[in-house]
């Protein structure tokens, strides 16, 4: 869990290692040879409501989003600023 979704994690060196360590560069093909593996499970199940107790509580004005807050700003004006995380990117 990472807050409140359910995530996959799939920790890889950053692909500039291989230009300061040569020998990465097959680990690092290897680890970009496994994604397509990986995306092909799609999302990991995220947990209802009541299976993970702090969900079911309330959000605090301070863990409450801009827009339960009440507070406009871009993303509540649709311009797409929240597709991000509605598409589970961080």
């Amino acid at each position: 869990m990472l807050g409140r979704r359910a995530v996959r994690l799939y920790p890889i060196f950053h692909p500039a290692a291989a230009l300061y360590t040569p020998r990465m560069l097959q680990t690092l093909r290897e680890d970009f040879t496994r994604l397509p593996e990986l995306l092909a499970q799609g999302p990991p199940e995220q947990p209802l409501v009541d299976e993970v107790p702090e969900l079911a509580e309330e959000p605090s004005p301070a863990q409450a989003s801009p827009k339960e807050r009440g507070g406009g700003g871009p993303a509540a004006a649709g311009d797409g600023a929240g597709e991000a995380d509605q598409l589970g990117l961080f």
